[in-house]
């Protein structure tokens, strides 16, 4: 099964909490997430003219990729964040290929953590209780799958929110501020850059001035 190196290509920890962990991670790519990979380098080089001829192709990739995706954001949150395409490579997709892949879901919103238990108030928590964690924001709700440090918090009634979603379940970054090539989220920005998001919203940044930059974001 291939792999691709995360925060070459993707959103990678960053912030208090991760110590500004830059660590890469090797990601399995599933064969339908690799298939559509390729097809989607190839229409990024092909003429206008050739392009609607791989488009159909390109529809029936997405089937098998967002099963693929599916199967990631349930399991393996982390993988799926990292798989996405970025903005720059969505904004070349048709609109029906654009609107089939994941969504990527950023903002403030509400980060809710509820224990499903067939016991009292007063009892604690066991083996039969089951934790469930949402987000809602822009308002629509979603099923959130979670990993990392993000296992450890609670309900935040306003929190950054990063991650992409699929048919109502969205694969939540673990991190509050996530870190990504700036060229991959700001058109034109310079490819030796890198853009902070927290809270929806992005800050590019020259790699010297990361940490104080994530410092200054993560004040209360």
């Amino acid at each position: 099964m291939p792999t691709a190196l995360g925060p070459d290509r993707h959103p990678r920890p960053a912030g208090a909490e991760s110590k500004l962990s830059q660590e890469e991670r090797t990601v399995a790519i599933p064969p339908a997430v690799a298939a559509f990979d390729d097809w989607l380098q190839r229409y990024a080089t092909a003429s206008p003219e050739a392009r609607p001829a791989l488009e159909a192709e390109g529809q029936r990739l997405m089937t098998g990729r967002r099963e693929a995706i599916a199967g990631l954001i349930a399991s393996d949150p982390e993988s799926a964040i990292l798989l996405t395409p970025t903005p720059a490579q969505r904004a070349i997709l048709p609109p029906k290929l654009r609107d089939g892949l994941e969504q990527i879901v950023s903002g403030e919103g509400f980060y809710g953590v509820k224990a499903i238990c067939n016991h009292g108030p007063e009892a604690e928590h066991g083996p039969g209780c089951r934790i469930e964690h949402e987000v809602f924001i822009d308002q629509k709700s979603y099923q959130a799958k979670i990993y990392g440090t993000r296992t450890a918090r609670l309900t935040e009634e306003s929190a950054s929110i990063y991650g992409v979603a699929l048919d109502g379940v969205l694969a939540l970054h673990q991190d509050d501020i996530v870190v990504l090539p700036a060229d991959a989220v700001v058109a034109g920005a310079p490819s030796d850059q890198l853009a902070l998001i927290y809270r929806g919203k992005p800050t590019v940044v020259p790699a010297n001035e990361l940490e104080a930059r994530v410092r200054a974001l993560s004040q209360p």
